[in-house]
């Protein structure tokens, strides 16, 4: 190919949670050719996974390895977040750049840096490369901003739905239910041809979810599961810890979720807001860390914190191996446990965890949660 030829974007994007699943809905509405982020099963196979440097983080390797299968599915350009501060999400980028190329990956980059870091102005020129050409023309602005509030709005409606089941789980008869009518949901998402299509999916979704039936009169175990937020969101990583929980019959709750990202990085910022948690335990937000360490480990910490007194009897916290912030947070939990009567679990997850142990932990936590609070109520000595 000459210098002057240009070749023909095709985007794709290293996948996290459903945002694959609700960017590609945006994409295809637009009219976007792009290549949708590989399955990351058997990621640690792939030569990009095994050539990342040892001591980084599970999220980089399998970024590595969906931006590798993508560039061989046809894909030529990326579209990456970034962030500043001690994680090092702000680094993937070029290091990924670099290991790419190396393999004979020569990616083109769009890098979305956060708005505090290089002004909303600069933000949206990024952005903008991401449209076709018909859609750059300041006379579609209306439409796409348009499209923008609805992807949003799909967006917040997925989550509130999982969140909506995660959190009655423990109250159905069958528990899996919950898992199940999500996994199809998604499923069914998955192929929308755009918007309107996903609207009326999401929709016949809810019709289902308001026939079930709750029995209020059972005591399930309640837990929150917080940490960092690629291994919260992103299934591929943890196991599929929400539905091994769920399955269990145990009623849950996930603090940080892609809309809680977007509304921190992007909404809050335009707004000229904190971005915090709202009057949820504000009281004890400052207790454990005061200060912004990166990530959001000051959120985990909060989250722990004031878990006991929205009603939960137990937290999970989980995280990559090597993931810093998260690291400092894990010893300050340790406090948390003792001072707020609160269990607390630690998972760390890397490429050599075994999903029998993990099971195997989940199982006693719960049942050491239940056993508490059977003795708490006086049903067992």
């Amino acid at each position: 190919m000459s210098q002057t030829e240009k070749r023909q974007q095709v985007l794709t994007f290293p996948d996290i949670g459903c945002a694959g699943l609700i960017a590609g809905i945006f994409l295809r509405d637009l009219g976007v050719t792009y290549i949708p982020a590989p399955s990351n099963q058997g990621a640690e196979k792939s030569a990009a996974f095994r050539s990342a440097p040892e001591d980084m983080c599970l999220p980089f390797k399998l970024f590595a390895a969906q931006l590798e299968q993508a560039w061989h599915q046809g894909a030529n350009t990326v579209v990456m977040p970034s962030s500043r501060g001690p994680c090092r999400l702000g680094e993937f980028c070029e290091l990924l750049r670099v290991l790419l190329r190396n393999r004979g990956c020569d990616y083109e980059w769009i890098v979305l840096d956060v708005p505090s870091d290089i002004g909303m102005k600069e933000l949206l020129k990024r952005a903008s490369q991401i449209l076709p050409e018909v859609w750059r023309d300041k006379k579609h602005r209306k439409s796409l901003l348009k499209k923008l509030n609805q992807t949003r709005h799909l967006l917040k409606e997925l989550e509130k739905f999982e969140q909506e089941l995660r959190r009655d789980a423990g109250y159905y008869d069958k528990p899996k239910t919950a898992s199940d009518l999500i996994s199809d949901c998604k499923r069914e998402l998955s192929g929308a041809g755009g918007l309107e299509d996903a609207f009326q999916i999401m929709g016949r979704y809810r019709w289902k979810k308001s026939q079930l039936q709750r029995d209020f009169s059972k005591t399930p175990v309640k837990i929150a599961l917080t940490g960092e937020i690629f291994t919260l969101n992103e299934p591929s990583a943890n196991m599929r810890i929400e539905d091994r929980l769920t399955e269990l019959g145990v009623c849950l709750e996930r603090d940080i979720t892609l809309n809680w990202w977007i509304r921190k990085t992007l909404t809050d910022f335009i707004k000229n807001r904190s971005g915090g948690f709202g009057k949820k335990g504000n009281s004890l937000k400052n207790a454990y860390l005061p200060y912004e360490i990166g990530g959001y480990t000051k959120q985990t910490v909060e989250y722990a914190a004031s878990a006991g007194l929205r009603g939960f009897d137990g937290v999970i916290q989980i995280f990559p191996s090597g993931c810093m912030p998260e690291i400092v947070g894990r010893a300050i939990l340790n406090r948390v446990d003792e001072k707020e009567d609160i269990r607390v679990m630690t998972l760390v997850y890397d490429e050599m965890s075994g999903e029998a142990g993990m099971v195997t932990r989940l199982e006693a936590f719960t049942d050491m949660l239940q056993r508490a609070r059977e003795r708490k109520a006086g049903q067992i000595q």
